[in-house]
């Protein structure tokens, strides 16, 4: 199984001495504000519902997607590498319940799941060679690791920005989560349609966020 842009800036002179400022500026996302339960007081048990509610409108504004990312921001990792958030899923009850953003790269893109409650929880992620079928199972084992599901909801779909192959998802899918210690499974699964993603929780304080407002042209 394979487990697991860079943001081209031009300018000289004045544009430069305002990009490191913007830079300096730059603000890192805090859980400060509206946030959900922490870890250890949510209930360890698994979430199943079975309602469905639609998707949210597609003219909606972006800021929908998320409480503080929105559609053509950066996230800069601590190595240095940065992720453009392209395109993006919005992925809802009724109301928003997580955005899976897509950040396009050469050696293959990558996915940055938010959750849209207001939680400051971001989980990196890489597409995996796996097939969840059309019923995410209880527990996934991945080579030496073993999966358990923490969570199933049915979630409507709303696509933002020019989406790949690989999440043309349909309209309703089933959104199930897996952990494995800081390790993260996510499976979506809907008619025909399957994809599932491999990664982890990016730590507090290991990346910074560029607003696509901030950035200089």
């Amino acid at each position: 199984m394979s487990l697991f842009l860079t943001l081209v800036v031009g300018g000289a002179g004045g544009a430069v001495a305002a990009l490191a400022a913007r830079w300096r500026a730059a603000r890192r996302i805090s859980r400060d504000g509206d946030r959900g339960p922490s870890k250890s007081e949510e209930a360890p048990s698994e979430k199943i519902e079975t309602s469905r509610a639609p998707a949210s409108s597609s003219s909606e504004s972006d800021a929908k997607l998320h409480h503080l990312l929105k559609q053509n921001d950066v996230i800069v990792l601590a190595d240095g590498s940065e992720l453009w958030l392209a395109s993006a899923l919005l992925l809802s009850e009724a109301s928003p319940r997580y955005t899976l953003f897509v950040a396009p790269a050469i050696t293959g893109d990558r996915y940055l799941l938010a959750d849209a409650t207001g939680r400051a929880r971001l989980v990196l992620l890489d597409h995996c060679e796996l097939d969840p079928g059309t019923e995410p199972p209880s527990c996934v084992v991945a080579g030496e690791t073993t999966f358990e599901r923490i969570r199933r909801l049915p979630l409507g779909v709303t696509p933002y920005g020019e989406l790949p192959l690989t999440l043309q998802a349909p309209s309703e899918i089933t959104f199930a989560e897996y952990t494995s210690g800081r390790h993260v499974l996510l499976c979506l699964t809907g008619n025909t349609f399957a994809f599932a993603a491999m990664g982890e929780e990016l730590v507090e304080g290991s990346y910074d966020h560029l607003p696509s407002e901030a950035r200089v042209t």
